[in-house]
């Protein structure tokens, strides 16, 4: 989205300045350097369509297609391709020494057309970003229950090498060969609590509530806004959260 608030009014006003520039001296369309240019960015958008294709497919079959995959695959599929069939159509244009004042007339509405559809489409993606992303204040405390959940992975490994080892819970994290981490806002430290064997809880208190997620061997990460424990097993690998990507409902 910052790339887009920033790149995208600099590209159009480039753009125009250089088909001002074309109008002027219908000469430049022919110039090597300026073709040679064109051809890059083809051979760029190219490699990113088919690197794009080629990623969704390779998903597909191997069953880990998600639906937040497939919206950034379909946004990159739409950007390469936009380009691709603009300056495509441009080179095709400069191509054609004999153009006449007709042409010249639909090149310009062609593209005033492709600058009109562009500026929709990335409005129409700033504006579900906008109400998606929310406040900075909503993404500090999405990260900061990011955070959370990695300390308590990280702990989580360190009781299964000492149950390993031992084949015993140490009865406060305080006892782990590294000091605990603590809490990003509060600092205050997590909760521990043994239960029967290898079993254990450990528990946050997270700023926002979560969805469930589209990877299976992420759903033991899910929580609800405030306290919630995790029923942990020393004996067993959990997966992790680093995976996981909380999806916050109002």
């Amino acid at each position: 989205m910052a790339a887009m608030l920033v790149a995208f009014p600099i590209f159009l006003l480039v753009s125009r300045s250089v088909l001002r520039a074309e109008k002027a001296h219908p000469e430049k369309l022919n110039a090597p350097l300026r073709k040679w240019l064109w051809y890059m960015v083809l051979v760029i958008a190219a490699a990113v369509l088919i690197g794009d294709l080629i990623a969704v497919l390779t998903r597909f079959l191997s069953g880990e297609v998600t639906a937040r995959f497939l919206g950034k695959a379909s946004v990159v599929l739409a950007l390469s391709g936009g380009v691709f069939f603009y300056y495509f159509g441009r080179l095709r244009r400069s191509e054609d020494s004999d153009a006449s004042v007709t042409g010249k007339l639909v090149i310009g509405s062609r593209d005033r057309w492709m600058a009109a559809v562009s500026g929709l489409m990335v409005v129409a993606l700033l504006i579900p970003g906008f109400w998606f992303v929310g406040a900075p204040s909503r993404q500090r405390a999405l990260r900061a229950d990011q955070k959370r959940l990695e300390d308590i992975n990280v702990v989580s490994g360190r009781i299964r090498n000492v149950w390993n080892a031992t084949h015993q819970l140490p009865e406060r994290l305080d006892q782990l060969p590294e000091p605990p981490p603590a809490d990003p806002v509060s600092g205050a430290g997590y909760e521990y609590h043994v239960k029967a064997g290898s079993q254990y809880e450990m528990c946050a208190t997270f700023s926002r509530a979560s969805l469930q997620n589209d990877l299976p061997q992420a759903r033991i990460w899910t929580h609800p806004a405030g306290r919630h424990c995790f029923s942990l097993d020393a004996a067993t690998v959990q997966d992790s959260p680093y995976v996981y990507f909380p999806m916050p409902s109002d």
